[in-house]
């Protein structure tokens, strides 16, 4: 009986675990506010997504703030902890609200549960892919049941296997895209840029290859992105001479440069000094055809429809949270970062020297940047063009 022995002395030290863990989440939930311990709550989910208690406490954590409904949802998963829909509709609503590592530990249980339903596969490959694990996307579409009919699936395979380097699958899966020639345009034109350099290795090499687009600093410690970033003015001042000089390079002369609002006046006038530009009016309607300068990218919402589409513009986002949609990706991007907190007072007049590392990109991929190469202005999505 020495092997149902350690069967059932694991079985409780897992059960001990278990319990420790919900009481040490419902604590933190009880003295600290959801805010607090939702972190912790996704990644106890994430190790152990078949423990029906953690279902309970991130229900009473999101019950009490903002989002009820996925906390009424997380309820319903744990009343019936065997239901694949449920756990489908939990996943997606979290995949919805930008919950994706959380969406992924929900839909893997439910792919679990029903491992032949397409549906299930490609939402879940859609929550690893926002998650920015690009091998898992593969490992879950590699068995997917309806991959060849499903376009979108098909081209997650593709997607994922260009971010891993594997140009050949992404090749041979792109040519089976025949009803859905957007997807087929947008992976060619990426695979173009991924051979025109080297493998990819942070988030300025991803922009490029996903959107043909340049990222100004990529110097932050997160494979270029940052958590909290401090731009005090000697970082807004290169971020300035940086975009001043690779528009020298990639703009044709007269360059105009426009501001959208009068909050956007001085950083219009400092990016015109930086790129030998001159200020245009706005005026109404749809925007004239110059270079766009926006502190955030957010405020690319406040833009009309036609102007967000409209491929004459160059726009230049000094900061850009890669975690939220953009209604259409920048040109140009400062620095993709979570919190921001911008300098006060007057933009410097004098601009340092363009970062030699930054023009050393732009020169080495022109070829591929407009107006050279083709670029479609596409949305920006948290699809994980950057490393996680």
């Amino acid at each position: 009986m020495g092997w149902l022995d350690g069967i059932l002395f694991r079985s409780r030290r897992r059960r001990e675990a278990r319990r420790k863990k919900q009481e040490t989440l419902q604590a933190a939930l009880d003295a600290e506010g959801p805010d607090a311990v939702w972190p912790a709550l996704v990644a106890a989910l994430e190790e152990d997504p078949e423990d029906e208690a953690l279902y309970r406490v991130a229900g009473r954590a999101l019950l009490s703030g903002d989002a009820r409904r996925v906390g009424e949802l997380f309820d319903r998963a744990a009343d019936a902890p065997h239901d694949p829909q449920r756990r489908f509709e939990l996943g997606s609503a979290l995949l919805a609200e930008g919950e994706a590592e959380a969406a992924a530990a929900v839909l893997e249980g439910a792919l679990a549960l029903a491992p032949f339903d397409a549906v299930v596969r490609s939402e879940l490959a859609l929550a690893h892919a926002r998650s920015g694990r690009p091998a898992k996307v593969r490992a879950t579409l590699a068995l997917h049941p309806c991959l060849g009919d499903d376009p979108g699936a098909l081209f997650e395979l593709a997607w994922a296997s260009l971010l891993e380097g594997d140009l050949d699958t992404a090749e041979r899966a792109g040519h089976e895209l025949h009803g859905a020639p957007v997807l087929r345009h947008k992976l060619e034109l990426a695979l173009d840029r991924a051979r025109a350099g080297p493998l990819m290795h942070d988030a300025r090499d991803y922009y490029f290859v996903e959107h043909g687009g340049v990222l100004l600093d990529g110097a932050g410690p997160l494979g270029g992105r940052y958590a909290t970033l401090d731009a005090d003015a000697a970082w807004m001042a290169q971020a300035i001479a940086d975009a001043g000089a690779v528009l020298e390079r990639l703009v044709p002369s007269p360059r105009r440069v426009v501001a959208i609002d009068d909050a956007h006046a001085e950083l219009a006038q400092a990016l015109a000094r930086a790129c030998r530009g001159a200020l245009v009016a706005a005026g109404r309607g749809r925007l004239p055809s110059a270079i766009v300068p926006l502190w955030s990218a957010a405020s690319l919402e406040a833009l009309a429809p036609e102007s967000r589409r409209a491929p004459e513009l160059w726009l230049f986002a000094l900061t850009a949270d890669h975690r939220r949609t953009i209604a259409r990706a920048p040109e140009l991007v400062g620095a993709f970062a979570r919190e921001v907190t911008l300098a006060r007072g007057p933009l410097p007049e004098a601009l340092p020297a363009p970062s030699s590392t930054i023009l050393d990109f732009v020169e080495s991929r022109r070829a591929y940047l407009p107006p050279r190469g083709e670029r479609v202005p596409t949305a920006y999505v948290p699809d994980a063009p950057l490393p996680r």
